[in-house]
């Protein structure tokens, strides 16, 4: 969600009209995407929550990873991505056959080991469901506090860092640019990719995307557009301008991650291509000169 306004150098036109007109659509648009932001957390909270619902997710896991599944060949059961055999493992002791009294001859074997078979099936499912249920660590007053003391903890910090970056970029070897697209994300949102990837090795991809695009989803409805009307309120004049190249790195960071997230599915080569993408963005981005707003 950006605004790039291309701003028509001559003697007839105004710089400080063109300053005011690029504020006011500015504020404008703040206020339309404040608005898309209220809707989306009243879409996924209230009216359509059932569809971000534990057992939707366990339904939606379901069909995508069926054996014959309705778009195509799925991957087979029970083998590496890169068919790399397991490391060898120490031998086991051999099992001592166990033999049973029987009236008949093989009805009885047949119908133990069938029993056997569901016995074993049952437990296994039931230890997996029993995995899969997440237990209460925290209550929910102590979560809170601690919530309160990380933010009030992460204000200060954030505080530092922000003061610190003048006198890093002072030296001309690091731009503004960079630090604040590649650095700070990194490093300030290096919890959520942790958890993102935390999540995605146990399968559950809908809540590792939920952390991974809803934070720019976040970024882009909501801090942005409160940061310009708090700049309009408090006198500091805050404007959605961006240039031509950041104009292009969002809207092909968009693009991509559409891609990779449309089908409900995922590997390793589009996770391949988006890192590729961040490694082309953050090298364009350290040699990239920059454009003075003054």
């Amino acid at each position: 969600s950006s605004l790039h306004f291309n701003a028509v150098e001559g003697n007839e036109v105004d710089q400080a009209k063109t300053d005011r007109a690029v504020l006011a659509i500015s504020r404008g648009t703040s206020i339309i995407l404040l608005f898309v932001y209220a809707a989306y957390l009243l879409f996924q909270l209230w009216t359509h929550a059932y569809i971000y619902s534990p057992e939707a997710s366990a339904y939606h896991s379901a069909q995508t990873h069926q054996v014959e599944g309705v778009d195509g060949p799925t991957a087979p059961h029970g083998t590496r991505v890169f068919r790399v055999p397991n490391l060898p493992s120490l031998p086991s002791l051999p099992s001592i056959p166990i033999h049973r009294r029987s009236r008949s001859d093989g009805t009885s074997s047949s119908s133990s080991s069938s029993r056997s078979r569901r016995s074993s099936t049952s437990s296994s499912s039931s230890s997996s469901s029993e995995e899969d249920q997440e237990h209460q660590k925290l209550k929910p007053t102590v979560a809170f506090v601690l919530l309160v003391c990380v933010t009030v903890l992460t204000g200060l910090t954030a505080e530092f860092l922000v003061d610190s970056i003048s006198g890093l970029t002072a030296t001309g070897h690091i731009s503004r640019e960079f630090i604040a697209l590649i650095l700070l994300p990194l490093v300030g949102n290096s919890a959520e990719h942790f958890t993102a990837v935390t999540v995605s090795v146990k399968n559950k991809l809908d809540l590792a995307i939920t952390v991974a695009v809803g934070s720019s989803i976040q970024i882009a409805l909501f801090v942005i557009p409160f940061l310009v009307l708090l700049g309009w309120i408090i006198g500091q004049p805050l404007s959605l301008f961006f240039d031509i190249y950041e104009t292009v790195v969002v809207f092909v960071s968009v693009l991509v991650v559409n891609y990779a997230i449309s089908d409900g599915k995922t590997n390793w080569l589009e996770g391949l291509v988006l890192m590729i993408i961040y490694v082309l963005i953050a090298l364009t981005t350290w040699f990239y000169p920059g454009t003075s707003m003054e």
